[in-house]
């Protein structure tokens, strides 16, 4: 996952530098300069819930140059484009902003512009470039905490996923087994070696988890048991 420092711009909102602090917690990110912010107090930290620390460390400087030292790049985003135009910046699309991403070993320091007028035309002219959010043409620009929760949420797309841990061959094989028997020992039934096939394939087919397999496996076998006593 790429190095990211997001850094918001002169942002007005106490609530939005919460939410934005939140986002980057939710997707694994921890680098925060905010430049010529509102002052920021309880209401930032509220919308910040879990990300109150993150927020409390952020880094608060006077200009951009101090924002983005260190930086390999310097990527700026907006929704409006006459300013674009103005800058005389043709943005690229998130989809290739994440592969750029993806290849820089340095940091990435990602711009935020104001709620009101987002950023200004020279300060993309500053930016390495500048980068679009595909949106509807009829309603193009994004609220800022949106741009960002989805920006950094595609930079993070290649982190590992936690899953359940699936059922194992052996378990689904016992699932097969009991719910076989089961079906023999049901009176009347038509055609069960066809129902015992469909039993097997809906069973290897599931994306069953191993909690999953478990109560089936606990409940099969009691039917089992109950219907051979019978």
């Amino acid at each position: 996952m790429p190095v990211v420092r997001v850094v918001l711009v002169e942002p007005e909102s106490q609530q939005n530098i919460g939410m934005i602090a939140r986002a980057m917690a939710n997707f694994g990110f921890s680098d925060m300069v905010l430049v010529n912010p509102v002052e920021t107090g309880l209401e930032a930290a509220a919308h910040a819930k879990h990300a109150a620390k993150l927020l409390k460390n952020a880094k608060i400087v006077g200009g951009l140059r101090d924002a983005t030292e260190g930086c390999e790049l310097i990527v700026g985003t907006t929704g409006v484009s006459w300013r674009q135009r103005q800058a005389l910046r043709s943005p690229i699309s998130l989809a290739e902003f994440v592969k750029k991403a993806s290849r820089t070993k340095g940091r990435i320091a990602l711009l935020f512009g104001r709620e009101g007028t987002g950023l200004s035309a020279n300060e993309l002219r500053d930016c390495d470039f500048i980068v679009k959010i595909p949106t509807d043409p009829h309603y193009s620009v994004l609220n800022v905490t949106h741009a960002a929760a989805i920006m950094l949420h595609a930079l993070s797309a290649g982190r590992p996923f936690p899953t359940e841990r699936r059922a194992s061959r052996q378990q689904q094989a016992s699932i097969i087994r009991m719910l076989s028997e089961i079906v023999d020992e049901l009176p009347g039934m038509r055609n069960p070696e066809k129902v015992k096939l469909a039993i097997k394939r809906v069973v290897r087919k599931s994306l069953m988890s191993d909690i999953e397999a478990r109560a089936l496996l606990g409940a099969t076998r009691k039917t089992a048991e109950a219907l051979k006593t019978k």
